[in-house]
């Protein structure tokens, strides 16, 4: 019976000694957790596609004083204050944008999921997000954010998702992605698992996609 008993207490030993090791392993896995979350939540900031702060600033004023400057704009991508807004585009201009309705996106869709390419929804932070074309007219970017100010509309909820691609591209949508990129606000995207400059091969000649029209788009920075 002795034996037993001592046996038992050894085995009841060992079983504590490995529940204390489960729960260190447990506590140094959480604390890497942790701190990888924290690394990445700092990386996500430090890799805001431009600084917003410098961009536009937070302050009603300074939003003010953006509509105001746009009105004398015509293309943000050319002017020196709001050009960082512009950086890191494909030097692609407006008019050879492709332009798609909601009908002819979805028939794309159903394209390359034919060809095993896979089109998913996802969210993402909006200033993350890079863009292709090298044009953007202030005025439009303007009038959005204005409406946005007054609550006439949402423009990062409102309307489609926008349209990216794995290389975090704005294939569609680059005036309402400015004002949301602007307040750094998640949006809702279709992102096509391919590099922009594939998508926009594909793009050309699709059956009903068109491209953009707007004087002076024809050259970066022209407008």
């Amino acid at each position: 019976e002795s034996a037993s008993s001592a046996k038992e207490e050894s085995q009841g030993e060992k079983f504590n000694t490995k529940l204390i090791r489960w729960g260190q392993y447990a506590a140094v896995g959480m604390f890497l957790a942790s701190e990888a979350w924290l690394i990445y939540q700092t990386a996500q900031q430090a890799m805001g596609f431009f600084p917003i702060q410098e961009v536009m600033g937070s302050s009603d004023e300074s939003k003010k004083a953006f509509l105001r400057d746009a009105k004398e704009m015509t293309d943000l991508c050319s002017d020196s204050r709001y050009a960082q807004m512009c950086e890191g585009n494909l030097g692609i201009v407006r008019n050879l944008m492709p332009q798609f309705t909601h009908e002819v996106m979805g028939n794309f869709s159903r394209h390359l999921e034919g060809q095993g390419i896979s089109v998913g929804n996802e969210t993402v932070r909006a200033d993350l997000l890079h863009p292709s074309q090298c044009n953007l007219v202030a005025k439009k970017v303007a009038s959005m954010t204005q409406d946005w100010l007054d609550g006439v509309w949402t423009p990062c909820k409102d309307g489609d998702p926008f349209i990216i691609s794995e290389d975090d591209y704005v294939i569609d949508g680059h005036h309402r992605w400015a004002v949301c990129a602007v307040q750094r606000e998640l949006v809702s995207v279709y992102c096509i698992s391919l590099p922009a400059t594939k998508i926009f091969e594909m793009l050309k000649g699709f059956p009903g996609v068109t491209q953009a029209t707007h004087p002076g788009t024809d050259v970066c920075g022209s407008l």
